[in-house]
């Protein structure tokens, strides 16, 4: 599967094989890329051939993207009031300017620790970045919230904070 110039890859070692024992294997990455295991949400190296242990019935899931992630950014407006619309800016940084698709899972925290569902997402960036936008209901609480965010490829995170009047 692909998604503009990022690849990603699904392995599904099958279980019923040999002695069912974990195994290195070479898997061949395209040349030039960067390598992160999905699931585990971590970078595993450069493109080419890259050796990985493999457990039978495990399922890995790894994406060759043309640029590794460097970070995640959150942008959170200071205060904002009840009833009135909250912008929450994420952008993936790398060390190009042309990035690719991304999904973010945000959530936000109310300021007694409590993360309702319905103010998470999974938030898909076509490029890179996104708006996340909500409105916080009259009767929510007063004080400080949070929103955090972690990239789904790479496992990089960030968060922001911001006062609700």
């Amino acid at each position: 599967f692909s998604d503009r110039d990022t690849r990603y890859y699904g392995v599904l070692p099958a279980f019923d094989v040999d002695d069912k024992a974990a195994r290195r294997v070479v898997l061949p990455f395209p040349e030039g890329t960067y390598v992160y295991d999905v699931r585990a949400r971590q970078y595993v190296g450069r493109g080419g051939p890259i050796e990985v242990t493999i457990e039978p019935g495990e399922p890995k899931m790894y994406a060759a993207l043309p640029y590794k992630v460097t970070g995640l950014s959150i942008n959170a407006p200071r205060g904002v009031t009840h009833g009135e619309p909250v912008d929450i800016r994420i952008a993936v940084t790398a060390p190009t300017g042309d990035v690719g698709p991304h999904a973010v899972r945000i959530e936000v925290s109310l300021p007694d620790g409590r993360q309702p569902e319905y103010l998470a997402r999974t938030l898909y960036l076509p490029k890179g970045e996104e708006v996340f936008s909500f409105v916080p209901a009259l009767n929510s609480p007063a004080g400080q919230w949070s929103a955090s965010a972690v990239e789904v490829i790479s496992g990089k995170r960030t968060s922001a904070h911001f006062d609700v009047r």
